[in-house]
């Protein structure tokens, strides 16, 4: 097994990450990574998985704001190529991708804190964390809690020691409830 994954591009990173979540049912993720480490697609894929097989999920992928994250996984048709199309999935202008199961995975931006008090999901990734409005994660925390929400956040480290990302990378480090990966 783990040949065949090395044939298909997945690194070792990623079989923890996809263990942490599906196998072992971590809600809380931290991942700090580098560039072109394939974050978005190990994303991507788990917000396919959950969405494509579980019914009535809703789920995000946000950046830091709605017009970059759309260029990074939207425009480019990166997560049209993702969904199977076996799932008969529907691409809506919204950025929304709607499956037949009444699942849905929408790409999203935190440049406007007050709408993310609103997004009631199943699973949220906040993709290049350190460059979010933190407004706009603690907005939609506590929706999070209240449906026990997978919640990743993820990004290339902070330059500074006063970012949030930052902080809460310390915050999380001797946390049991948080899988961390770097």
């Amino acid at each position: 097994c783990g040949a065949w994954l090395a044939l298909a591009g997945i690194h070792a990173k990623q079989i923890q990450l996809f263990n942490a979540i599906f196998r072992d049912g971590y809600r809380r993720i931290f991942i700090d990574k580098g560039r072109k480490a394939g974050a978005t697609e190990t994303a991507l894929y788990i917000l396919n998985r959950i969405a494509g097989l579980q019914p009535l999920r809703a789920s995000y992928i946000i950046g830091p704001t709605q017009k970059e994250q759309s260029e990074i996984c939207w425009q480019n048709r990166r997560i049209h190529q993702m969904c199977p199309s076996e799932w008969q999935p529907e691409f809506y202008s919204d950025h929304r991708v709607r499956f037949p199961n009444e699942s849905f995975i929408k790409v999203a931006g935190a440049n406007d804190p007050d709408s993310s008090r609103g997004w009631e999901g199943d699973a949220f990734i906040w993709d290049e964390a350190k460059d979010h409005n933190p407004d706009a994660l603690d907005a939609c925390y506590p929706n999070v809690l209240s449906r026990n929400a997978l919640w990743i956040v993820m990004g290339t480290p902070a330059r500074t020691k006063d970012n949030h990302f930052y902080k809460l990378k310390q915050a999380v480090a001797d946390d049991p409830e948080w899988f961390k990966i770097h």
